[in-house]
């Protein structure tokens, strides 16, 4: 049985339309193909969300940490109550990161919520802290493109992923 080209492509969608129904952008046009593009939630690959709750938090933590002790411990800033504040307030973020980390590996829906304030708010934490610490205007024009892009090549990707993996907080 041969099928013609018309057939074929009325029952195969393009990659394109594929990618976009899978991320919801689109609804389904064939019920059959929707299921067979979107898998259950049980079946979702969860390589980035190991790496994420692993490596990438714990990493990020213990660079906040090291970024707030290592004023104090070089004594540049840590006279000033100014440098104090965002010493610690460094460590608190550090910290945070880390706890995020520890919720999500115990599958905790506090964890996946707080989760997205890291994810939208670290590019801009990191964008101000550097501006805050660097004071010039330069720095913040520079760090404000930097946000931009962030959030569309970081941002983006990871919220579609994490939303998909809602149900395994839950």
């Amino acid at each position: 049985m041969s099928l013609s080209h018309d057939t074929l492509r009325a029952q195969v969608p393009c990659p394109v339309i594929l990618l976009l129904h899978s991320v919801g952008l689109l609804p389904p046009v064939h019920p059959l193909k929707s299921a067979e593009v979107r898998q259950p939630s049980s079946e979702l690959p969860t390589r980035w969300l190991c790496f994420w709750m692993y490596f990438r938090l714990p990493i990020v933590g213990a660079l906040w940490i090291w970024a707030g002790l290592a004023p104090l411990i070089r004594q540049t800033r840590a006279a000033t109550a100014t440098g104090i504040f965002f010493s610690l307030a460094a460590v608190g973020i550090g910290l945070w990161q880390i706890s995020i980390a520890s919720g999500l590996a115990q599958r905790r829906t506090w964890a996946w919520r707080q989760n997205w304030v890291s994810l939208f708010g670290g590019p801009i934490c990191f964008a101000a802290w550097t501006v805050l610490v660097e004071c010039s205007i330069r720095a913040f024009v520079a760090f404000s493109f930097l946000v931009i892009a962030l959030g569309l090549v970081w941002c983006w990707p990871n919220y579609i992923y994490f939303k998909k993996r809602e149900p395994l907080f839950h």
